[in-house]
């Protein structure tokens, strides 16, 4: 009876050690920078962030639920649905202008074709303009958010 109680004390050290090895090797690379003893700066940004992500979570499942059915809407989406949507000529490359946009010209017509990619949040900016024949004309900036 006693060499039983011997052997299921040696599995269950055999079983935390190899516990505290599979640990050690999955967090070690996310706590330490390039087996370093330095500690990441991007680890201890999401241990700050952590508890304003979990309390962010019910308002995100509320929001997500959506239960009158109506699909809603932001100014960028009203503004964006007003611009003609128009396929560019094959050739065009597109470079990066700001974070999820992109811009290409063509420069036989002069016309230049932008691209946003899906999730891109812009601030709106509404300022007025006086135009060279002197009128003055409300236009609506997109900037997007870093």
């Amino acid at each position: 009876m006693k060499n039983l109680s011997i052997d299921s004390k040696k599995i269950k050290l055999l079983a935390i050690m190899i516990a505290v090895f599979l640990g050690v090797e999955v967090i070690a690379p996310q706590v330490f920078l390039a087996n370093s003893p330095r500690i990441s700066p991007i680890f201890i940004a999401r241990l700050k962030n952590t508890p304003a992500y979990f309390a962010s979570l019910p308002g995100n499942l509320i929001a997500s639920l959506n239960p009158f059915g109506k699909k809603l809407s932001s100014p960028t989406a009203e503004i964006f649905s007003q611009i003609p949507k128009v396929n560019p000529p094959a050739g065009i490359i597109f470079q990066s202008v700001a974070k999820g946009v992109k811009a290409a010209e063509d420069k036989k017509t002069n016309t230049i074709y932008f691209t946003v990619e899906k999730g891109t949040q812009f601030k709106v900016i509404e300022t007025e303009i006086t135009q060279s024949d002197g009128t003055k004309k409300k236009i609506k900036l997109l900037i997007p958010i870093e």
